[in-house]
């Protein structure tokens, strides 16, 4: 009976030690699977961020290679824009726009619309101001002409600005956006040619091709013994 009892015993034991081992196997198996199962993860991890690295990188190389586009397309039409975002108070400008009025790129937001405003002719500063209250109160686009004052009014700048309306769905204004395009070159050609026009002492009169009266000189006036509104609502002269 001893022995059956020990043999018994011994059985158990066996029994247990292999039962420890198989425990022991299986849970190496568990800690491979686990190990790979990681490393399988990581390295599709690491896949996905080369592939997000590559988009992103050829994302701002085309974002980098259409802003010097657009700015050299600006600079060729000496057009700037702009937008004024009036939820957030965020002004931006492009790079034609600073050297239109002659700023320093960049400013802050604060001091870039000061330096602005300091720029405006004095004499057009308050039709501007306001178009572009009505523009935020009314919600009306507008388009103005007028004069850039630089060098402390030594030198002078024409330019046309236009600006938009962006409206919520409540109507209400919530950004302004719009552009500046430099008129200097053809307004000073206009102003040299009208000045020419007023010293001649011949009457000369331009119509257009449907023969509205486009310019006429004091000598005309003179000559057709008409005021100059007169000589306005004539279409047809001769």
């Amino acid at each position: 009976l001893i022995q059956l009892h020990n043999e018994q015993i011994n059985n158990i034991n066996f029994e247990v030690a292999l039962f420890s081992k198989w425990t022991q196997f299986l849970h190496i198996i568990t800690l491979l699977l686990s190990g790979f199962l990681v490393y399988r993860s990581i390295q599709q991890q690491t896949n996905l961020n080369n592939h997000l690295n590559i988009f992103n990188h050829k994302l701002e190389s085309l974002v980098t290679t259409r802003t010097k586009e657009l700015d050299n397309a600006q600079s060729i039409a000496k057009i700037g824009s702009w937008n004024f975002n009036l939820v957030t108070g965020s002004l931006n400008w492009s790079s034609e726009l600073y050297r239109i009025f002659e700023i320093i790129e960049p400013q802050s937001q604060d001091k870039l619309y000061n330096l602005y405003l300091q720029k405006i002719h004095p004499e057009d500063i308050q039709t501007l101001d306001h178009l572009i209250n009505r523009a935020i109160e009314h919600g009306e686009d507008y388009v103005i002409d007028h004069r850039v004052s630089l060098d402390g009014g030594k030198r002078i700048k024409y330019v046309r600005g236009i600006g938009k309306v962006t409206k919520n769905e409540a109507g209400k204004t919530i950004s302004l956006s719009g552009t500046c395009q430099d008129l200097t070159e053809s307004k000073v050609t206009e102003i040299e040619s009208t000045s020419i026009l007023n010293t001649m002492s011949e009457g000369l009169v331009i119509q257009g091709h449907k023969g509205d009266i486009q310019k006429f000189n004091p000598g005309a006036l003179s000559l057709l013994g008409l005021t100059a509104d007169q000589l306005k609502k004539k279409f047809k002269i001769f």
